[in-house]
């Protein structure tokens, strides 16, 4: 299945962040980021996988 892309052709930008930055993640939620997932580290943290599939007007 081929890549979902932007309008202007590049494909969809991702992001991963410490569940406990905050601050990046309202930074990241300001320009658009979506929540695809989370991933539970090996150390017990929890990383979350943001995107973005759309450029922001």
């Amino acid at each position: 299945m081929p890549t979902p892309t932007l309008r202007t052709g590049l494909p969809p930008i991702h992001a991963t962040v410490d569940e406990q930055n905050s601050a990046s993640l309202a930074l990241l939620a300001r320009l658009g980021f979506g929540h695809e997932r989370d991933v539970a580290e090996p150390n017990g943290s929890t990383t979350r996988v943001l995107f973005v599939d759309h450029p922001r007007d």
